[in-house]
């Protein structure tokens, strides 16, 4: 399509971009939205206060998500907003061989109880997700390729897409700018930021964030908030972007959000028994 001609010379283009001085280009300003509270339709609903605040993320492409859950910057700026950093798994044996650190905590839930969440049926006070209810902030990462390969109808419950580029390569940006568009096109709710990958500085970072951002505004209609930049020594993050979330979608959320809280209190009981 002639639109996709173009997108291709735009970001074939970037490579040239990067030989350009960086001169005069400054990080653009980025402020926090305070989040709705949210509540779940039901005769007796759970307060989300028991529910605490949760968000739901995933980070694609899906080999940047691991590598960014081990970086122990990024963790630690995810641990400046949320009090639990927790990476859900989906296996029918309840194992999982993903490498996560210490402070990141491994959920698994058998693959069938993925109906469970997707069609969540009222939950009831007498239902609480008890072990969750200290918390005040937590989150989920989803494991991409669950998502992208078995169940896009997951993208209906995340709050947010990490969008994972290296600075350098036009392709890396072509393989983002493909899976912001998928996303967009499932679940136009979404929020979206980028990290940028490698090693660079805040103007080069914020010159691979703009262009990316006016190409996905242009051609796609969506807004792209500037995440960061990393590299293996050095994080700057704007974290306070991941308590940012769509109003919109809320009323399909967090019904599923509610369950799959549920779901996993039932299983971390189970554990202990």
């Amino acid at each position: 399509m002639k639109d996709g001609k173009r997108l291709v010379r735009g970001l074939k283009d970037i490579s040239s971009f990067f030989m350009a001085s960086a001169a005069g280009l400054s990080q653009s300003a980025l402020t926090s939205v305070p989040v709705p509270q949210a509540n779940i339709e039901t005769k007796e609903p759970i307060s989300t206060d028991m529910l605490g605040h949760m968000e739901c993320l995933t980070i694609l492409p899906h080999t940047s998500q691991l590598r960014l859950l081990n970086h122990a910057g990024f963790v630690r700026g995810l641990h400046h907003v949320f009090e639990q950093v927790n990476l859900l798994s989906f296996s029918t044996n309840r194992t999982s061989d993903l490498p996560v650190p210490d402070n990141v905590r491994q959920l698994i839930l058998p693959p069938f109880q993925l109906q469970d969440v997707l069609h969540p049926e009222p939950l009831n006070h007498h239902e609480t997700p008890v072990l969750f209810q200290g918390e005040k902030r937590c989150c989920f990462f989803l494991e991409p390729k669950v998502i992208l390969e078995r169940h896009p109808e997951l993208l209906e419950m995340l709050d947010h897409v990490i969008l994972s580029a290296w600075g350098p390569s036009a392709d890396s940006l072509m393989s983002a700018y493909q899976h912001l568009s998928l996303c967009v096109h499932r679940n136009p709710n979404l929020k979206f930021s980028l990290m940028v990958e490698g090693a660079l500085n805040d103007e080069m970072a914020a010159i691979v964030y703009e262009r990316f951002a006016g190409i996905s505004s242009q051609f796609l209609g969506c807004e792209v908030d500037f995440l960061g930049w990393i590299d293996k020594e050095q994080v700057c993050m704007n974290h306070e972007l991941l308590l940012e979330t769509d109003i919109r979608g809320k009323f399909i959320r967090e019904p599923m959000k509610a369950k799959l809280v549920h779901l996993l209190s039932e299983e971390l009981m189970l554990q202990t028994v």
